[in-house]
Parts: structure tokens; C-alpha cells; sequence
């Protein structure tokens, strides 16, 4: 007999999500929110609207309200520190459209790996495994977002290629952040995002689906504060977490793969320090004047 493992990740911002995408509700349960920070149901909720799926017509047709509820841990607006637990009823459910699969697992699922782990598997939209799981991150993701805030970090994210399209990338005249929330792709390009909606109506006219890549751009985190040395470095950690989406299937963290294309890395900065003070030189100046770090 197996239980299914792997539903909480984090170690002081702890999170536990539930639910099946069929089932009565879905929600999560976190632990090590510090105490005073603001919070409101509204606060969530924009950040379910902005997962809903059924904007556009590029995602799937289920239309769910994804009203959340939050059941503890939030007082008059503030955080109470104890573990906020958020609820999402599901109400769009159409379970008989799932009966032709009950006994047949579907390709590019988790049908056929989990009913050969547990022995048992929920055919309902996936269940457990279904996309819709992830409302539980987001709501997760919405309290760490506001507790970010307090301290000055902003996260900004989009669609940076999608059906074999590029989208504008920061830098380029036409990358528009206020875009992002403008387009049902989340991209910052407006020609750009017309014409990826138009290559994935194409794709879905033939029976297929397209798939693309999503930037994250983190601003304002103090240097040398987060991660740990050894297996928990920044990087790792990140994309250990951004492992969880299952349909991703690489990640990269700055030039990333783009690098093993080059002949040449390019010429690195060292930071050096003299009094106290912070100063910046090139590798050349560095080797010729004897200073390393």
C-alpha cells in the first residue's frame, strides 16, 4: 500500500496543497506566514483571475468561478501568523465527458502512471493530477506575493515564446509590461501576441497543441541574502520548485542553454573590495594587479 507523497514544499514559508480537480473543493494550507502582513480576499482572488482558464480561447473551456475562501488565519485584514488555509469550491464539473476513459489512460497524462503506483486512479479531469491543482499554488504563491511586497521584491512574468513565435524580450522598443495583463497569453508585445493566437488557433484546427516558454524576472532581492550554499543555492531552488509544472521540460536561469552555443563565454565581472567599499573590475585589470576573490 502507497500514499501519495510530495503535496507541501517550502521549509519556513511551508505550503500543503488538496483537492481533486472533480472532487467537492481545492485549496492549500500555509504555514510560516509572519504575523501583520496585509492581506484580503481580494488579494487572491485577482490572482485566480488572472490563472482562470477559458480567457481567450488558447486554454481549456472550463469556466469555474474560483471564488476563494479563507478559512483561518487572517484577522481584519492582517495575517494572524498561525496557517492560513484557503478554500476553492469547484462548480463547472462534468464528469460523465470523462467516462469513455475510465478504463483507458490517456497519452501525455499521468493516467497510466498512477493507476500503476496506487492501484487506484481518479479518471474525472485527472484528478489529482489535473491542471487545475495548480489554482492551490497560485493562491499559495498570491499570500507569498504580499509578504514579498513588505519587503520590496517584485516578480514580473510572461509568455517569452509561444507556438514557435518570440515575443518582444526587456530591452527591445516594442516589450511593454503593462501589455502582460492586456492579452489573454500574457505577453508584452501586442502584434506579437495577435499573431500567437492566431498560429494556436491554426494548431488547435488540426487537432493539436502548441507549446511555448515563460520568463521570470525578480526584482529587488537584497544580494548575497537567499539560498545557501551546496544543494541549495538560489537557482537550484528555483528550479527545483518551477520543476512542480508538469508540462515544462526545461528551465534555465539566465543565459541558461544559450550558452553552450557560444565559442566564447563572455568576459566576466569580479567584485572587489577595498575599505569597505564595493568596487567592480574586469578579469584583465584583476589578473595584472594580482587582486582575486
Amino acid at each position: 500500500m502507497l500514499s501519495m507523497a510530495g503535496n507541501s514544499f517550502g521549509e519556513i514559508f511551508k505550503v500543503v496543497t488538496f483537492g481533486e480537480s472533480h472532487g467537492p473543493a481545492l485549496g492549500c494550507v500555509i504555514d510560516g506566514c509572519p504575523a501583520g502582513i496585509a492581506l484580503s480576499l481580494e488579494d487572491i482572488a485577482r490572482e485566480l483571475r488572472r490563472r482562470r482558464p477559458g480567457q481567450g480561447g488558447a486554454s481549456t473551456s472550463r469556466s469555474e468561478a474560483d471564488e476563494p475562501e479563507i478559512l483561518s488565519g487572517v484577522f481584519e485584514g492582517k495575517t494572524l501568523g498561525s496557517p492560513i488555509a484557503i478554500l476553492v469550491r469547484n462548480a463547472d464539473c462534468h464528469s460523465a465527458d470523462y467516462d469513455n476513459v475510465r478504463d483507458i489512460c490517456r497519452p501525455g497524462h499521468a493516467d497510466f502512471g498512477w493507476h500503476a503506483k496506487y492501484g487506484i486512479r481518479d479518471h474525472r479531469g485527472g484528478g489529482r493530477s489535473s491542471g487545475r491543482e495548480t489554482l492551490c499554488r497560485v493562491a499559495a504563491g498570491a499570500i507569498a506575493k504580499q509578504f514579498l511586497a513588505a519587503y520590496g521584491i517584485r516578480i514580473t512574468a510572461w509568455a517569452s515564446a509561444i507556438a514557435g513565435i518570440d515575443m518582444p524580450q526587456p530591452g527591445d522598443a516594442d516589450f511593454d509590461v503593462n501589455e502582460i495583463e492586456r492579452n489573454p497569453l500574457r505577453a508584452p508585445g501586442k502584434v506579437a501576441a495577435e499573431k500567437a493566437l492566431k498560429a494556436i488557433e491554426a494548431v488547435r484546427a488540426e487537432g493539436d497543441s502548441a507549446g511555448g516558454i515563460v520568463s521570470c524576472l525578480v526584482q529587488g532581492i537584497p544580494p548575497a541574502r537567499p539560498g545557501r550554499a551546496g544543494f541549495r543555492q538560489t537557482g537550484r531552488a528555483a528550479c527545483r520548485r518551477n520543476a512542480f509544472h508538469r508540462g515544462g521540460k526545461g528551465r534555465r536561469i539566465r543565459r541558461g542553454f544559450c550558452r553552450r552555443r557560444l565559442e566564447r563565454l563572455p568576459k566576466q565581472r569580479h567584485a572587489g573590495f577595498r575599505n569597505q567599499q564595493r568596487r567592480r573590475d574586469s578579469r584583465r585589470h584583476l589578473q595584472r594587479s594580482g587582486h582575486y576573490i
